[in-house]
């Protein structure tokens, strides 16, 4: 039993521990009101808890009391208590929580007391107790969910009392599998349904069809399942077939999208085709003209439903259409004709029936696919056996990777001007010599002649006659005019860039910048009132190496400074830097 009391009206409900909790018991068959003893007759009277009090003023024939008479006394005390009895209620109703007290349906009821309206002011009783009741219950956690939490009433959803059972136990499942949430406890849909009203959460067959077509897609509906693709269909057409059975729902179908096509995106019921095409070439080659018919085919995995097919003739008529029409004549059109024309050769009678006309003219649209006509022509008069190159490339797929891989090893040996087998030969010799632990001889490229800063055939002859790169660089390999260009061009900019960089620099005066000393030397430059010089390279590949013995000079004896330009901007080369990138742990003094 759970009661409250203020001393002159009290309030009680019934209920039994069980377990660990407490589980109200219905008062459907009990009087609600007590004046000390029950008043006979008000079973009917919907307050949602016994109320007794010795001061209530019931009719003489104790099946009620007095609840209509403005000036009447005895009407307003009554009244009264009743406001007084719905205050405890709510302190009692505050308290109760899902864990200890289940089934609290049964002191949830808020309906109008059926009593006899020549003594009951229903304005009244709907202003100062029904609504506030009602207002008060939607926001307690009083609806238990199946995890056994406390959902609060408004955020709860319940099927329409006027379903049959069975609909509303099915409406349940389906909410309850998408929104476990959003529900009461299943042992509780049918007492909750009898006691809610018209501003509660109401589950229709168009709400569930809603909730469906708000996926969107198979896939998306699948994850807010946790189901796999298999059960995801099943539940699908369970649902689909329960929302059409009832004659009624039918428009549901055209109002919400919940049958997914051939892609798994949900369309109308009007907008899909029942697939008797069953030719995916076919399919293809209109998807490649443009037009994608699995957007409008029912998935094959629906089992609901009655639908218009799609048959080969109407794929066949799309196809003919586009091709009198094309959009445009890409990859994906060729690729079309190709897969039609191999279709043409593998159904020779289906191609007569259904695309007549286009099946005469199979060769001429092939032969249009073709930009190269002569080089087919070449081949054809070259009295090639084409069947052998078929077999050739079927035998090996990746026969043009091949030659695509060969062409780029034939770029590779033009970038290390490798012109002849045998400097591929002694380039790999010497590259064998490398891993035994000796020099090698590398080709010299443009861009180990920008490394160097040598900018003519005169240098680079007098550059060969060190020991250190003759060690490391061939001296049949012979550096172009080109080469000299390009490198000549590089050392410009680099210069350029670092005169620009350093005028920004306040420490550094160039008014008396000369750059005559060497080709990558800027010589005249004050920094901070102290003359230096400047070492000027490029390092557009990250990477430079000091041969000149002008740079070295300087660079060992004069105050002086390393400037590279590396396309991002130039910067000065330190010692740190060198050790730390170079990874010089130890060196001679």
């Amino acid at each position: 039993m759970r009661f409250a009391t203020n001393g002159t009206v009290s309030i009680a409900a019934r209920a039994i521990k069980k377990s660990n909790a407490f589980e109200f018991q219905s008062l459907e068959k009990v009087p609600k009101l007590f004046c000390d003893f029950p008043l006979i007759g008000t079973e009917e009277f919907h307050f949602p808890i016994v109320v007794n009090s010795f001061f209530f003023n019931p009719q003489a024939e104790r099946d009620g009391i007095w609840l209509k008479g403005h000036n009447d006394p005895e009407v307003k005390e009554n009244k009264k208590i009743l406001e007084d009895a719905l205050e405890l209620y709510k302190d009692l109703v505050v308290e109760l929580d899902c864990d200890s007290y289940k089934n609290i349906f049964h002191i949830a009821s808020s309906k109008m007391p059926s009593t006899d309206e020549s003594y009951f002011d229903k304005d009244w009783y709907i202003k100062t107790i029904q609504k506030p009741l009602r207002d008060f219950l939607l926001k307690q956690e009083i609806v238990e969910a199946e995890d056994g939490a406390g959902k609060k009433l408004e955020e709860s959803w319940f099927p329409l009392k006027s379903y049959k059972k069975e609909a509303r136990e099915s409406l349940w499942q389906y909410t309850f599998d998408l929104f476990p949430g959003a529900v009461c406890k299943r042992d509780d849909i049918h007492q909750w349904v009898d006691i809610i009203w018209d501003d509660i959460n109401k589950i229709t067959f168009a709400e569930i069809a809603s909730d469906i077509a708000q996926k969107e897609t198979i896939t998306k509906l699948a994850e807010d399942l946790q189901k796999d693709d298999a059960d995801t269909f099943e539940w699908i057409n369970e649902v689909g077939q329960f929302i059409m059975d009832e004659e009624i729902n039918l428009p549901l179908f055209e109002k919400h999208a919940i049958i997914p096509n051939q892609n798994g995106k949900f369309l109308l019921k009007s907008r899909l085709y029942r697939d008797e095409i069953n030719d995916s070439d076919l399919i293809e080659i209109l998807q490649l003209l443009g037009e994608d018919w699995n957007d409008i085919l029912l998935h094959e995995e629906i089992s609901f439903g009655e639908f218009v097919a799609k048959k080969k003739n109407d794929i066949a008529l799309k196809i003919n259409e586009k091709l009198k029409n094309p959009k445009a004549k890409d990859q994906d059109f060729k690729r079309a004709i190709s897969i039609l024309s191999e279709w043409f050769d593998n159904n020779p009678e289906e191609g007569k029936e259904f695309f007549s006309e286009t099946y005469r003219r199979r060769a001429e649209l092939f032969m249009n696919t073709i930009e190269d006509k002569e080089s087919l022509y070449k081949v054809m008069r070259s009295k090639t056996d084409l069947s052998k190159v078929a077999e050739a490339i079927e035998a090996n797929p990746r026969l043009f990777e091949t030659i695509e891989k060969a062409e780029e090893i034939y770029s590779l040996l033009k970038q290390y001007n490798v012109k002849t087998l045998e400097q591929l030969r002694e380039l790999l010799d010497n590259k064998s010599t490398v891993s035994s632990g000796n020099n090698s001889l590398l080709p010299i490229t443009q861009e180990i002649l920008a490394n160097m800063g040598i900018t003519s055939l005169k240098e680079w002859q007098e550059a060969i006659k060190d020991k250190d790169l003759a060690a490391l660089y061939s001296h049949k390999s012979t550096p172009t005019t080109d080469m000299f260009v390009y490198v000549q061009s590089l050392i410009k900019k680099a210069k350029k860039n670092i005169v620009a960089y350093l005028k920004t620099l306040n420490n550094y005066n160039l008014d008396n910048l000369d750059e005559s000393t060497a080709p990558t030397i800027l010589a005249g430059i004050l920094k901070d009132d102290k003359e230096i010089s400047i070492v000027a390279r490029p390092a557009y590949n990250k990477e430079v190496i000091i041969y000149y013995g002008s740079e070295r000079d300087i660079l060992d004896y004069e105050p002086s400074e390393l400037w590279v330009d590396d396309g991002v901007q130039p910067k000065m080369i330190s010692l740190g830097h060198l050790l730390k990138k170079a990874k010089i742990v130890k060196f001679p003094i």
